[in-house]
């Protein structure tokens, strides 16, 4: 009986042990369990980009414009997508420059798109086109893609930071208008234009490292009620290294296809 009772004994003490271990594996898991789903949920409650909101884009759109009404050119280039502007400046080194110069029109060619136009008229507007031509150089066709710059020489030896600047200041209205009025003529170019800081309308992510921005000019609440109303602008921009960068394009700060010419009277040239 002795030997029987401490089998018994040994029995008991073996399940004890058996339903203790059960009972600690199972608080193991349960306590993984807990853990996994309180990491889970702090995972999804935090955004993946916190960079990646609509209040962060409407926030650099609003010091990119605010620079271009100042004409602080390399503050606002500062938020260009560099990248871009590698790439623009790399297609114009690879341009061949040898441009040929269109042939003079001379005082009958004038006469043929008119033939009523008297011989002295024809001349005269003859003249004046060989003056306007004159003042043009290949150069030229260059500072309409970076302000200031006459060759690929002086191009090529910009930073990317300088570049862009030249890039958006080549963009602006009030640039072009000084520019045309210095080439007509008009005096040294030193004209003030009224600007209009551009509005924010809405802004859109399409990804996290994606944004649209669409903006006005003035046109677009302007007409609105027109039978053909105007759209209202849009810019994209790109997160690069936690950043908003604006993309630069031809249409960045003006619409496309509109057209404009300056002229001054003779008597107030200088």
């Amino acid at each position: 009986m002795p030997s029987s009772s401490r089998h018994v004994s040994g029995d008991r003490d073996a399940v004890r042990r058996g339903a203790l271990r059960a009972a600690a594996g199972l608080l193991f898991t349960a306590v993984i369990a807990v853990a996994l789903a309180a990491g889970s949920g702090t995972a999804q409650s935090l955004p993946r980009r916190p960079q990646s909101t609509p209040d962060s884009v409407r926030f650099t759109v609003d010091l990119f414009f605010r620079a271009i009404a100042d004409e602080r050119w390399p503050v606002a280039a500062v938020m260009l997508d560099t990248g871009a502007i590698r790439r623009l400046v790399a297609e114009q080194l690879r341009r061949p420059r040898d441009l040929v110069r269109q042939r003079e029109l001379t005082a009958d060619d004038f006469m043929r798109m008119d033939s009523t136009k008297p011989r002295a008229v024809a001349e005269y507007e003859a003249k004046r086109y060989r003056e306007q031509i004159a003042k043009f150089d290949p150069g030229e066709t260059l500072s309409y893609e970076f302000a200031g710059v006459r060759s690929i020489e002086e191009l090529r030896a910009l930073t990317t930071l300088e570049a862009s600047a030249r890039f958006l200041q080549a963009r602006d209205f009030r640039t072009q208008f000084r520019e045309r009025s210095r080439m007509s003529g008009c005096g040294d170019g030193r004209i003030t234009l009224p600007v209009t800081l551009q509005r924010i309308i809405g802004v859109a992510l399409a990804s996290d490292t994606i944004a649209y921005v669409l903006h006005d000019d003035g046109l677009f609440s302007e007409n609105r009620d027109a039978v053909a109303p105007i759209d209202p602008m849009v810019m994209q921009l790109r997160l690069r290294e936690g950043h908003w960068r604006v993309v630069p394009s031809l249409t960045l700060l003006g619409r496309s296809g509109m057209a404009y010419s300056v002229g001054c009277d003779s008597t107030n040239r200088r």
